[in-house]
């Protein structure tokens, strides 16, 4: 590996950019023919230097580049021993992205999704005066408690909490057996 290197007027190294290979400025022919292959002064001049890659241990890293004898080094620093705290992060990061975490995710989103298309429906039935005050606190009342659960994606949560409410006849009787059906054909679905 080469690193391009800037340099400071002091001499200190400003910046490092890593590559691969010499630019094409020094692979070709007429480069050999030139000399250019066998001068690594040249390249130096231009900024152009010899990577030390370190062989580092688990526990060690790569400190700060610097230069020494027109080679590119680095320092190896050790690692500290990681605290409770950045393993417990870990350790929930990891909970926090695999395939049961996102299967909960999506019944959650679903289920906020659902719970605000319901609670729209029965304030347009109010709006639409197809509800009564009356009835709408009703409504309200019976199944609000019921429907909370799909904020947090517990589905069968909310669907034991529906099956537990009161049946009636009439317009709310109605929205608990549509609300009811949503539930059921989700969890039947899903789970």
């Amino acid at each position: 590996m080469i690193a391009k290197i800037k340099f400071k007027e002091n001499n200190d190294v400003e910046s490092i950019n890593f590559i691969y290979k010499l630019p094409n400025i020094y692979n070709g022919i007429e480069n050999v023919i030139n000399g250019y292959e066998q001068r690594t002064d040249l390249h130096n001049l231009d900024g152009f230097f010899e990577v030390e890659e370190p062989n580092l241990l688990e526990n060690e890293k790569k400190g700060i580049p610097f230069l020494e004898n027109n080679i590119v080094k680095f320092p190896i620093e050790q690692i500290p021993p990681k605290t409770q705290a950045e393993l417990d992060i870990e350790a929930q990061t990891v909970l926090d992205n695999d395939s049961s975490a996102q299967i909960i995710q999506n019944h959650r989103q679903n289920g906020q999704t659902q719970l605000r298309r319901i609670w729209d429906k029965i304030q347009r039935l109010k709006d639409k005066g197809q509800l009564t005050p009356n009835q709408f606190r009703t409504v309200s009342e019976v199944l609000f408690d019921a429907l909370i659960p799909l904020e947090f994606g517990m589905w069968q949560v909310a669907q034991t909490k529906v099956n537990a409410t009161p049946t009636s006849s009439g317009i709310i009787g109605t929205i608990r057996t549509q609300v009811k059906a949503i539930i059921d054909d989700y969890v039947t679905a899903n789970y």
